[in-house]
């Protein structure tokens, strides 16, 4: 198994991905400064297609491109 260690400013989540920080929930009890790009942690996202809701999916997956199925 490997460990990532989380280095603020560098590899954390909005670091790595700034264009994350408009679709992130403020609902998250997770702090985007303790989790990477390839955390596998469920996550609430704010969709950006013009529908007003949230859903959610794995770090990763959004990281990697995903997007709202709504």
């Amino acid at each position: 198994m490997t460990t990532h260690k989380i280095i603020l400013g560098k590899n954390d989540l909005f670091t790595s991905h700034p264009e994350l920080r408009e679709e992130w929930s403020s609902a998250n009890e997770i702090d985007p400064e303790t989790i990477g790009a390839w955390s596998s942690k469920q996550a609430l996202w704010r969709c950006t297609e013009g529908e007003d809701h949230e859903y959610q999916s794995a770090v990763h997956s959004k990281a990697k491109g995903g997007k709202c199925v709504h």
